[in-house]
Order: structure tokens, then sequence, then C-alpha cells
């Protein structure tokens, strides 16, 4: 029964202990709360870093991609004259060869109007681009 009824002294250090005590658990709280503040401060230092690195990578792919784009760009119309060029060569040389083959054979051929032939040279030559071009052509 003492136990439950207790003396007017040991209430008032009862109190005194218990305000301690809260004390106590009010400073373990704030320390706990003002670490928890840090580690939330240091993680968005964290995450503001991350997301700094991350911009600047992307910025370097993009800037990347741009420049292998207009490398492929470069390469293609690369291509493109090479193939232009060598279908012009072979238009000159096939216009050479039948301008030599004319000349060769000209007392041969009886002198008639010469358009057929200027015909022929032209389909002929248009062809001929045509095929060098071909694959060229197919791939894009």
């Amino acid at each position: 029964m003492s136990d439950v009824c207790a003396s007017p002294t040991t209430v008032g250090t009862n109190l005194g202990a218990s305000e301690e005590l809260r004390a106590a658990v009010l400073a373990e709280a704030l320390g706990e709360l003002v670490a928890a503040q840090r580690s939330q401060q240091d993680l968005l230092a964290l995450q503001r870093d991350l997301d700094v690195r991350l911009t600047a990578a992307i910025t370097a792919l993009r800037t990347e991609v741009k420049r292998a784009e207009a490398l492929r760009g470069l390469r293609d119309a690369i291509w493109g004259e090479l193939a232009l060029r060598a279908a012009q060569q072979a238009r000159q040389e096939f216009i050479e060869a039948v301008k030599d083959f004319r000349v060769t054979h000209e007392p041969i051929v009886p002198s008639r109007s010469s358009m057929p032939l200027a015909i022929a040279i032209g389909v002929s030559s248009s062809l001929l681009t045509l095929l060098v071009c071909l694959p060229f052509l197919l791939r894009h």
C-alpha cells in the first residue's frame, strides 16, 4: 500500500525526475531531428550534384549525336559526289568512244541525218549514268 499512496516528498522527487527525463528525451529527439535534417541536406546536395553531372552527360551525348549526324550527312554527300563524278566520267568516256567509232567508221556509214545517232548517244549516256548511280540510289 505504500506504493499506492506516496508521501508528498516522494511525489515532488518523482516530478523532478520526470521533468529531467522529459528534458533528456526531448534533447535526444531534437538531436535526432537535427541529424535527420543534416542528412536530408546532404542528400539534397548529392542529388543536385548528380543532377548537374547527368545534365552535363546528356548535353555531351546530344552534342556527339549531332556531330555523328553531321558526319553521316557529310559521308552521304561524299558518296553522292563520287557517284556523280563516276557517272559523268563514264558518260564522257562513252561519248568519246562513240565519237571515235564514228570517226573511224564514218566512211562506211552512209551520210544521213545524224539525229538518230545523237538520240542513241543521249539515251545510252543516260542509261549508263543511271547504272553507275543506281547502287548509291538504292542504298538511300
